[in-house]
């Protein structure tokens, strides 16, 4: 039997299951009508029941196809993955957030669409098949995402998404748009408007939750280091989830990256976050992002604005640490608030989930001068909240590798502290620095962390000072110029250009 026999027969003997057909259109339509709790905790854990739910009744109808789906994928991620009941789950769920929980209107859906297929799409095309088959290229995977749109059209989605993730050959993807096309009754398809959310979804993934084929291995070094220092290094779906977290700890194009939570759901599934594979995210920090997807579905609805919703994430750290501050309540107004906010920013960043943690934390920022401890509050407190510019989220990696190499040099508690609170001396200092560079800037700037030519990362601790700003015509900060004490060859003046795209995230060298 060839292929595409094998996917007709598969599709008949579906259609043939009215019991099937109607068992999903019936989990979708309860979905459609899920009264979501007020209350943010239980949000989430209802969210949690109706993935769980959404596993068992999609292995019961379609065991067939997963399964032959799973050994198509084996081969690419064998290593990393090696159970295969695993591997349905994930891509099971990376299919339920794009298909079924995802929010908002239709072109909203085909965008959160996009997102999830090519989070799909960037482990398929370093496939290697051994059956001769050559890679997916990217005319053939803008093929599949477009027969894909039609495909979600129709009742029978999930099996047809399975069925064109499995083909690798276009003739093939348009043989299945054609069945698609009959069955569903679409005729036609609005290819402009697809084209401008392709167009500006694809920017958001490429700043976002860039692919290890985009990464050289410094940049990929400081993503990881921003996540979990812990970790092992170089894996994708690590890469992932930092894009994702950071969002956490910075509003900076907040309207464009909230959005981007609820399809930050398939980039955790992506990363293992359940904790069954040794992944990257533990179970608190899942519940985190399930509490970030309910601010985000609230904010959807205009019950919250940026800054509430970005308060309530914050509050529901705190409560979770043991901190008593009411954010919501307006407590963050005082210094005393304005210093727990900035504090909270923190400890999200390094991921603290206990109140001993915070009260490390808390007693490092303590330790500052009342300078440097105001630097960061108006950098990282309340003000970035409300500003254009929050530093805060390009400045994380120069945080962690700060602790990590002192951690390495002291014992781990007193290691800890040191590289605290030298890493927050830094940030003050960098802080005061920099918003003297960026202030009346129209547009956050880009992270200043940057690689050189030759691959060596560019170090904070390195920079000796910041000598001045370029901007462009608009008066926006394009590059800095700064000074280093001892990186790379000599202490020679280095302008550093901030990274647009991977292609141009070049350092330029200069007398």
């Amino acid at each position: 039997m060839s292929h595409m026999e094998f996917f007709r027969s598969e599709f008949e003997r579906i259609e043939a299951q009215e019991k099937a057909a109607n068992a999903l259109a019936g989990f979708r339509d309860e979905i459609a009508h899920l009264e979501l709790s007020s209350d943010l905790s239980e949000r989430g854990k209802q969210i949690e029941e109706v993935c769980r739910r959404f596993d068992r009744v999609a292995l019961t109808l379609f065991p067939t196809e997963l399964g032959h789906f799973t050994a198509h994928r084996q081969r690419t991620i064998s290593s990393k993955y090696k159970d295969a009941a695993f591997e349905q789950k994930r891509t099971l769920r990376s299919m339920l957030a794009a298909l079924i929980l995802a929010p908002g209107t239709r072109e909203e859906l085909m965008v959160d669409r996009n997102s999830a297929l090519y989070q799909i799409f960037t482990h398929t095309q370093k496939d290697s098949p051994a059956n001769g088959k050559t890679k997916l290229s990217i005319e053939s995977f803008n093929t599949m995402r477009r027969d894909m749109f039609r495909a979600c059209e129709n009742k029978y989605d999930l099996l047809t998404i399975v069925t064109i993730l499995s083909l690798h050959d276009t003739t093939k993807l348009e043989t299945v748009a054609k069945r698609v096309e009959s069955k569903s009754g679409i005729k036609s398809i609005n290819h402009d408007l697809l084209l401008s959310h392709m167009t500006q979804d694809q920017g958001l993934v490429n700043e976002l939750v860039p692919s290890l084929n985009r990464l050289s291995s410094a940049q990929r070094e400081l993503a990881i280091l921003v996540m979990n220092s812990q970790y092992n290094r170089g894996q994708h779906s690590q890469a992932e989830a930092t894009a994702a977290h950071l969002v956490f700890v910075s509003p900076e194009y907040a309207d464009e990256k909230l959005v981007l939570f609820q399809r930050q759901e398939s980039n955790c599934d992506l990363a293992g976050v359940d904790g069954s594979i040794g992944g990257v995210l533990n179970e608190e920090v899942y519940i985190h992002y399930r509490i970030a997807d309910a601010l985000v579905d609230a904010m959807r609805r205009g019950e919250l604005t940026l800054k509430e919703a970005y308060l309530g994430m914050l509050q529901e750290r705190a409560n979770m640490m043991g901190i008593k501050i009411n954010l919501v309540e307006g407590d963050y107004i005082n210094q005393a608030g304005l210093e727990r906010i900035t504090l909270l920013r923190f400890a999200c960043l390094l991921r603290m989930s206990t109140n001993a943690e915070f009260d490390l934390l808390n007693s490092c920022f303590i330790s500052l001068c009342p300078e440097n401890r105001k630097a960061l509050v108006e950098a990282f407190g309340i003000s970035g909240l409300d500003g254009k510019v929050s530093i805060l989220f390009y400045y994380a990696p120069a945080l962690m590798c700060e602790i990590r190499d002192m951690e390495k040099k002291e014992d781990h508690l007193n290691g800890t502290r040191f590289g605290i609170e030298r890493a927050l001396r830094l940030m003050a200092k960098i802080a005061k620095e920099t918003m003297k560079f960026i202030e009346g800037s129209t547009e956050a700037p880009r992270p200043l962390y940057t690689l050189a030519g030759s691959g060596k990362v560019v170090r904070f601790s390195d920079i000796a000072e910041l000598r001045g700003a370029n901007r462009d015509k608009k008066g926006r900060v394009v590059e800095f110029v700064v000074a280093l004490t001892k990186v790379v060859k000599d202490n020679a003046r280095r302008l550093i250009v901030m990274p647009v795209s991977e292609e141009e995230a070049e350092v330029a060298f200069t007398d």
